[in-house]
Order: C-alpha cells, then sequence, then structure tokens
C-alpha cells in the first residue's frame, strides 16, 4: 500500500535525490542516492520526506525565487526548505536541500521585527524571506541569516 498526501489525499509518488556534488576527502564514485525517503504528490505539489522508513514525514516547501537557486550547483528552482525548528542551543535553524545537486545544510534565521528594524545596519540582508514579507506583525516573522550553519540534518 502506497503513501497518501496528507494535503488532498492522492497517492504520493517517490522519487530519489542524488548527492552530485564532491566529497571532501572522499574519492568521488560519482552521484550516490541520498538516505532519505523523498515523496511528492502530482496533484497538490505537496513535497515531503523521511529520514527513514519508520520515521514520520515532514513536509517541505519549493523556496520561491532566487531563494529557490542552489548556490553550489545554481539549478533555478530547486532548493526546498523544512519547517523552522530551534535547536538545543536556542538557535532557530531551517532544513534546507538541493533536489537537483543533493547539498544541504541548516540555515540560520533570525527572529525579528521588520518594523523595529527598518533603517538599521544590523537589519539583516538586503532580501526579505517570503515568510517575512507575508507576515504583517512581529510574531513569528523570521529573516534568513547571512551565514550558513552545519546544524543537525532534522532538527528535533
Amino acid at each position: 500500500m502506497g503513501h497518501q498526501c496528507p494535503q488532498c489525499g492522492d497517492d504520493l509518488t517517490g522519487f530519489r535525490v542524488k548527492r552530485r556534488h564532491n566529497a571532501w576527502g572522499a574519492s568521488v564514485t560519482g552521484p550516490r542516492d541520498r538516505p532519505e525517503l523523498w515523496w511528492e504528490c502530482g496533484g497538490c505539489e505537496w513535497l515531503g520526506v523521511q529520514a527513514a522508513p519508520e520515521d514520520p514525514m515532514r513536509p517541505l516547501r519549493r523556496l520561491p525565487g532566487t531563494e529557490g537557486t542552489c548556490d553550489f550547483c545554481g539549478w533555478e528552482d530547486s532548493v526546498a526548505a523544512g519547517e523552522p525548528a530551534r535547536r538545543a542551543d536556542g538557535l532557530l535553524v531551517q532544513w534546507i536541500v538541493c533536489l537537483t545537486c543533493g547539498f544541504s545544510g541548516s540555515l540560520r534565521l533570525r527572529e525579528s521585527c521588520p518594523s523595529r528594524s527598518a533603517g538599521h545596519a544590523s537589519a539583516g540582508p538586503a532580501h526579505r524571506s517570503t515568510a517575512e514579507t507575508q507576515t504583517t506583525g512581529c510574531a513569528g516573522s523570521v529573516a534568513p541569516s547571512t551565514a550558513r550553519d552545519r546544524g543537525p540534518a532534522f532538527p528535533a
């Protein structure tokens, strides 16, 4: 029996994500599959991942515009992100992965209030994330940090 889409109930289709970038300190034998299980829905375009078959499916979303362009392979509209999570050390992070080259990492998110930080040099990057521009108040708004953090692949 297959998996059902949590949004629309259609059958999910499994797909593979290959690691295509060079592995530091290892002999490169060509692209190899990432260990996770990847799922997508043809009906509503829902996207999800499982770390292992017994683990719950975690929803991902494709990042729009320049945020969706991979910094490593340059492929447009290929980066997906998980839900933001707070690590044990207090950092708010979001797991990102390129569905084309397989590069992944944690992106540090900075909690901010756009209305209070406007005009200040510490306001962060020039662009705002889609989530932040759609938020009218300060509650729950986040902006990507300019530095990448290599935290756990799936924050607890």
